[in-house]
């Protein structure tokens, strides 16, 4: 039932833009080789400033073959992820929004600032022949123009240059409506009401899982459970670039397998064949009690005497408050 003995893959829910036929350009003496790329199709999502306080976030996606319906990428595609922040948008929840007109410059420093795209979540990326994304790349310059005709970007790395080149709207669909609301007529969530979770006989075990979903962060799962496997149980799934010999602490809010420091959502994967299982972030007990955690906050913490602390204040799916705090000698799976 638990996704440390039962590891399904992941599909990101992401939209994602298509096509772009690359030809590469070799000019002499400059020594890095220059690809132009017409794309046709530009989509995205966007966050108001429900992770960046005062800044729009637009998660736009330029590619080569786009996305199946599933969430996974089209077999042997290129794609261009840009992680971008820029003005909010000021009217009301609608279908989409337009990425605001302007020049957008790449963010080594990932301060999310106005005017930017993030070095840490945008990224160059094939896909394999079964739609994995299996090149990650960073970008070592970047910039975008938005303008009323589409858009243009320029990005650097590994001694190539590549540019896209996008004629049309640039439209990103409206997130803002559903951003920690889910519908309650689909809710898992057994709680009828608020709960802090007994976690007073527990033991915290934790397990690193890589670029598990090919997006360049770092996979965590992180669990309490009770000594006697009786009673509350939590299990935090996290994205975070902290690797195996940094691990896993840090702040944490409801994202995607592309964000940073972010839980992932709970939900039940598997069919009758199979069987069904709980992937993402949970509360569950042993005698069927179960609520996925779909925002909120996760602070996990290290202690000068080596302990670790993991504070939490979550909501689930019919909109409880699930909190509890821990604290003990971690341990590795």
């Amino acid at each position: 039932m638990n996704r440390l003995f039962y590891r399904l893959l992941a599909i990101a829910a992401l939209l994602m833009v298509a096509g772009c036929n690359c030809k590469e350009e070799v000019e002499t003496p400059t020594p890095a080789i220059k690809f132009v790329c017409t794309a046709h199709h530009f989509d995205g999502e966007y966050y108001g400033d429900h992770f960046t306080p005062g800044v729009g976030n637009y998660f736009i996606h330029i590619s080569t073959k786009g996305f199946q319906e599933s969430g996974f990428a089209m077999p042997n595609g290129t794609f261009f992820r840009i992680d971008l922040y820029g003005a909010l948008y000021e009217g009301d929840n609608t279908d989409s929004v337009p990425v605001p007109k302007g020049v957008y410059k790449l963010d080594k420093n990932n301060t999310f600032a106005d005017g930017t795209f993030s070095m840490a979540n945008s990224k160059f990326l094939k896909s394999d022949y079964e739609g994995y994304f299996t090149t990650t790349k960073s970008f070592d310059y970047g910039e975008l123009q938005i303008t009323d005709e589409g858009a243009r970007l320029v990005v650097r790395f590994d001694d190539k240059e590549y540019t896209a080149i996008y004629e049309g709207e640039t439209m990103v669909k409206d997130m803002r409506s559903s951003l920690g609301k889910e519908d309650p007529d689909s809710a898992i969530s057994t709680l009828t009401s608020d709960y802090t979770v007994q976690l007073d006989d527990h033991e915290l075990m934790y397990v690193w899982y890589g670029d598990y979903y090919y997006t360049g962060l770092h996979n965590w799962m992180v669990v309490i459970w009770p000594k006697s496997r009786v009673g509350d149980h939590v299990q935090f799934d996290l994205m975070s670039q902290r690797s195996a010999s940094d691990y896993y602490y840090g702040n944490y809010t409801a994202g995607d397998t592309n964000r940073k420091n972010s839980f992932l959502k709970g939900y039940i994967s598997g069919d009758n064949s199979s069987g069904y299982y709980m992937e993402g972030s949970w509360y569950y007990t042993d005698d069927g009690a179960l609520a996925p955690f779909v925002d909120g906050a996760l602070v996990i913490t290290h202690e000068n005497d080596n302990t670790t602390t993991v504070t939490f204040t979550l909501l689930d799916d019919r909109g409880n408050t699930i909190s509890g705090t821990w604290s003990g000698m971690a341990q590795e799976y």
